[in-house]
This record gives structure tokens, C-alpha cells and sequence, in this order.
């Protein structure tokens, strides 16, 4: 379980790292970083939800971790929708980076709290 917390916080900071030199690089984006922060994205995704699912067993379902993953599930789609339509735009709107933006501190809030949680105790 200390292996896939580990990885999902550095994939986390790899995925959030590309999106960032992403958004610095402005449009049109470079294909092989947009290809990297995709499959970071999606794999810090698969991570967490093996994580979630492995930790519930574990230890059962709490209010504050059915609110969590709801948190988790909502903000991973959020970030995807948002992400594929930025991609697929040649100037996106700053609504789009916004909400883009805001998800993806949605996501470290409803599960970073919990990795960083289980790797300290």
C-alpha cells in the first residue's frame, strides 16, 4: 500500500508539473508533453482508486472518505472533461483553465489529505 501512495503523490507532481509547463507553453501544445501529462493523469487516477478501495477494506468507510471519494470521483471527471476539451482547442477559454485549475486542487484536497495521512502514520 506504501508503494501505491508513494506513487500517486509523485505521479501527482509529475502530472501537475507537465500541466504547468503546459499552460507556461501556451498553445499549440507540444505533443509528446500533452501525451505525458495525459497518461500521467490517467494512471495518478487508476492509483487512487486502488488505493481508496484497498484502504476501505482495510479499514472500512468512514463519513469523511465516502465524502472523499465522492470529492475524488466529481473532480477526476471535472478534469478530464475539462482537460479534453483544452486539448482540442486552439486558444481555450480561461473558464476552462479555471475550472481545470480548481478541480485539480479538488482532487489533491479529497485525496492527497489521505496518502500523505497513510504514509505519516
Amino acid at each position: 500500500m506504501k508503494t501505491i501512495a508513494i506513487a500517486s503523490l509523485a505521479l501527482f507532481a509529475l502530472s501537475a508539473g507537465l500541466g504547468s509547463w503546459l499552460g507556461i507553453a501556451r498553445t499549440p501544445y507540444h505533443v509528446v508533453l500533452l501525451a505525458a501529462h495525459k497518461l500521467t493523469s490517467v494512471a495518478l487516477a487508476v492509483l487512487c482508486v486502488i488505493f481508496f478501495i484497498n484502504s476501505a477494506r482495510e479499514t472500512g468507510m468512514t463519513a469523511r472518505d465516502t465524502l472523499s471519494v465522492a470529492a475524488l470521483a466529481a473532480s477526476l471527471v471535472l478534469l478530464l472533461a475539462t482537460g479534453a476539451v483544452m486539448s482540442g482547442k486552439p486558444q481555450p477559454d480561461v473558464l476552462l483553465k479555471i475550472l481545470h485549475a480548481a478541480s485539480t486542487g479538488v482532487l489533491l484536497f479529497s485525496a492527497g489529505w489521505k496518502l500523505i495521512a497513510y504514509l505519516i502514520g
